[in-house]
């Protein structure tokens, strides 16, 4: 079945998917070790709103990058992630809507079954808004160069749209290896979060050859953002984490009808007037 292989994308190659694993995992402790050695401006807790980890994803792009100048393969499909053009911005701007109500309703529906106190709180660190900013930008989109822009596109060349998007948000999620000392339901409900969630940026990017940091960025940085709202309350449990997770899936459920009808025919018509006017 060689004929079914994408045009213009290259076969996964295994030992550079495990020297990025390696160099994110090795990373990720490293920088971890950072954060308790000399925090960052918000502190040097593993709990505050900047993390020096969420760049590991992208440390592993880098030894990639490296890994492929001293075999010859150029680095297109990573230059091409941080291209964009106006269906990419399109894009973003149904990303952030996605998050928003992915978020919004979640801590509506929380609060109407009076599992918080209120809809929305201030952040503990709120008088460093500017800080968790500009941290959650730079860390979501340093995530994202790993995630979406890199392992993501790769699995699906290898394993296929379904299972490859699915299996990045398993390793997403896994990667968060803190919530392994929770209950199993909990933890069963994050990955579930965190594969849904892959499902709509790959939902976003489908069909686009450039901007995958954009879109995959944006839809991180906004839930991320968002959630910081969160109210008061107990809702930190396996049964609100599963709320979270069924909200996250039917958000997912339906940009993918969008992305296959209205989205894809808007898109398809722009560039078919771009193309006229050239």
């Amino acid at each position: 079945m060689a004929g079914i292989k994408s045009k213009g994308t290259h076969r996964f190659p295994w030992w550079e998917g495990l020297i990025y694993l390696l160099v994110l995992l090795v990373a990720s402790e490293l920088l971890i070790a950072l954060q308790s050695l000399i925090g960052t401006a918000l502190g040097t807790g593993s709990d505050n709103s900047a993390q020096w980890v969420q760049f590991a994803p992208a440390l592993g792009v880098v030894a990639v990058i490296v890994y492929r100048r001293f075999t010859g393969r150029d680095s297109t499909d990573l230059l091409d992630s941080v291209r964009a053009n106006g269906v990419v911005w399109r894009r973003v701007i149904t990303g952030i809507i996605a998050a928003a109500v992915g978020v919004l309703g979640w801590l509506l529906i929380m609060r109407a079954l009076g599992v918080t106190d209120r809809i929305f709180t201030p952040v503990d660190e709120g008088g460093a808004l500017p800080t968790i900013l500009i941290w959650t930008l730079l860390g979501s989109f340093g995530e994202e160069f790993g995630w979406r822009a890199y392992l993501q596109p790769k699995l699906q060349n290898r394993l296929g749209f379904w299972l490859g998007t699915a299996s990045a948000g398993l390793f997403w999620g896994a990667w968060h290896i803190q919530i392994f000392t929770q209950a199993p339901l909990f933890v069963l409900g994050f990955l579930t979060t965190t594969v849904a969630l892959s499902f709509i940026m790959a939902f976003l990017i489908r069909g686009q050859k450039i901007g995958s940091l954009w879109i995959a960025g944006s839809v991180h940085a906004s839930f991320d953002l968002l959630g910081y709202l969160r109210g008061p309350g107990a809702g930190t449990g396996p049964a609100e984490q599963w709320l979270q997770a069924l909200v996250v899936v039917a958000v997912a459920v339906v940009v993918g009808l969008l992305t296959r009808t209205i989205i894809s025919d808007n898109d398809h018509t722009q560039s078919r007037a771009g193309r006229v006017i050239e």
